[in-house]
């Protein structure tokens, strides 16, 4: 196997034997800008596209909802549905999510559970979580300004450290 596919999903994780929980973008960022672009050309043109959703065209919409479905496509194939295997995919064009703290807490949600109530469920056994974000099949803009919503949950969470890991 060439190398450069080692750390693919569909590679290595049969063989994890111990607890795994998956969260991923399915608009990767990273990956869309430094990998898919460059092998399709053209990323002289999708240079507003990549700095403003908004200005996205149709052709760029349609291989960015590629990459998410052969993404999501994949992972199904390798993710195996027992408990100790978790699953939070959503649909915000980012990268590095899990560095931020609104992440977590506020504004990125699948089936209704943010990242740290999902993973906090799966990891204390409260509940088995495997989820995707079906109701997008669009990249979300995920790190716009906090709305009020988002001001008022960070708010909130001022003073809970780790507030939904805890049993």
């Amino acid at each position: 196997m060439d190398p450069a596919l080692c750390l693919f999903p569909e590679n290595f994780i049969r063989d994890i034997q111990t607890p795994l929980f998956v969260l991923e973008a399915g608009f990767e960022k990273f990956q869309i800008e430094n990998n898919m672009i460059p092998m399709i050309g053209g990323t002289k043109q999708w240079s507003s596209c990549i700095t403003n959703l908004t200005l996205c065209n149709s052709t760029q919409l349609h291989y960015m909802r590629e990459f998410r479905d052969v993404f999501v496509e994949t992972l199904l194939n390798v993710i195996d549905k027992s408990s100790c295997r978790g699953l939070f995919v959503h649909s915000c064009y980012r990268h590095g999510h899990i560095a931020s703290r609104d992440g977590w807490a506020c504004s990125t949600k699948v089936a209704d559970k943010t990242i740290a109530k999902a993973i906090g469920d799966w990891y204390f056994d409260r509940s088995y979580f495997q989820e995707i974000d079906h109701q997008y099949n669009l990249p979300q803009n995920c790190t716009i300004p906090a709305d009020e919503l988002t001001k008022k949950c960070m708010e909130s969470l001022k003073g809970k450290l780790n507030y939904s890991l805890h049993p």
